[in-house]
């Protein structure tokens, strides 16, 4: 079968540390090893600036051809008319599809990520294949009724009522049936096979770590406050928050405000490998999000024997499924704290967690999942 790939965020290769892109990096190789044909388009619109990357490039990784594009943007998107950046999109995609039809063939899957803008363009490009069409949402961006993009959607979605729709945990699957008029399935997010291999672990107790972008959705503030309580019964608890964004200055201040300096640090984004360390060294993740819609960084900690400490955020419930596997709590800093102060380590069975999870999210099973669905009838 030959699978077209149409991701909306920047397509990644295994040497570049930009987060998007990963989860259609690793299907694409999934599809690979399973014997399929497989080709990726990955289009967006970045602002004008110094060495920014080439326009266009069609590359050939593991035989996977891939293919990235840019487009020059000068006005925020959010001064534009949702239709004209939504054509702006599909001009994108088209054109980077003829660029390597030749190379590639028709496509008998074309299998986009997140209605915008992949999946719209995704619709028209099916159309002028004859390709069987599989939209994966894992955004709840435009689940907000009345936008320009929920309005598109729910057109799109009326005028092709056979469209086979995943979403990647329960609650977005909730989300998306109750706003939208689709069935979805729910096929969760695999796991990076990186993170499938046997390393040696070497678990610090009270060594707690953190990981994602510093925006408020992440609920930092919740997490530095309820852990310098934590560090006030637990003398030697530390804790390392791993990302960066437009809250960084401020957490950090938040962090001296509190003489927190000397058990809570803020470091950059760092390489997979470097990650895959750093989750072996630690003794549990902690997540504070307002909302997620799966929760990757938990598979991934898991996959590496830590539990998971988290505020109910939606998709890590679906993760988080028993207290063998981690624990959640309210979102406010007493809950928080109470849920720290609770944590023993050694109720826990490592290997049970990291059996668990590489079974449950291993990537070969989640692309069947995929292959089974958009064959459905």
């Amino acid at each position: 079968m030959r699978i077209l790939i149409l991701s909306s965020e920047h397509f990644v290769f295994e040497d570049e540390n930009h987060p998007s892109g990963m989860f259609q990096r690793d299907l694409a190789k999934s599809y690979k090893a399973l014997g399929h044909e497989v080709a990726v388009i990955s289009f967006r619109c970045d602002p004008l600036r110094k060495n920014r990357p080439p326009e266009l490039t069609v590359n050939e990784w593991g035989n996977i051809i891939v293919a990235r594009g840019v487009n020059r943007k000068v006005f925020p998107e959010r001064y534009l008319p949702f239709f004209i950046v939504r054509k702006i999109y599909e001009r994108g995609y088209l054109k980077l599809f003829r660029r390597i039809e030749n190379l590639f063939g028709e496509p008998d899957l074309i299998h986009a990520h997140n209605f915008e803008y992949a999946g719209f363009s995704s619709i028209k490009l099916a159309s002028q294949t004859g390709a069987n069409l599989l939209i994966t949402e894992h955004s709840s961006r435009f689940l907000e009724s009345g936008t320009d993009v929920f309005n598109a959607a729910n057109r799109f979605l009326s005028r092709y009522p056979q469209l086979k729709v995943t979403a990647v945990s329960k609650s977005l699957n909730k989300a998306l049936s109750k706003t939208l008029a689709v069935k979805s399935e729910v096929i969760p997010n695999p796991l990076d096979p990186l993170f499938l291999s046997e390393t040696r672990a070497t678990h610090v107790p009270g060594r707690f770590i953190s990981i994602g972008s510093l925006r408020p959705i992440k609920n930092h503030k919740l997490l530095i406050v309820a852990f310098c309580k934590f560090r006030k019964i637990s003398k030697t608890a530390t804790l390392t928050i791993i990302g960066a964004g437009e809250l960084s200055k401020e957490l950090n201040c938040l962090i001296r405000e509190n003489n927190a300096s000397d058990f809570i640090e803020i470091i950059g984004p760092t390489s997979r490998e470097k990650l895959k360390k750093i989750y072996n060294q630690a003794d549990a993740l902690l997540i504070s999000s307002k909302f997620e819609t799966f929760g990757v960084v938990a598979i991934e900690a898991m996959s590496c024997g830590l539990p998971v400490l988290s505020t109910r955020n939606g998709g890590v419930e679906s993760i988080i499924t028993s207290r063998k596997l981690g624990r959640t709590c309210r979102q406010d800093v007493e809950g928080f704290f109470e849920m720290l102060k609770d944590y023993d380590s050694g109720k826990f069975d490592r290997q049970q967690i990291k059996r668990h999870v590489c079974s449950m999210y291993d990537p070969h099973k989640i692309s069947s999942q995929y292959l089974t669905f958009a064959k459905k009838g």
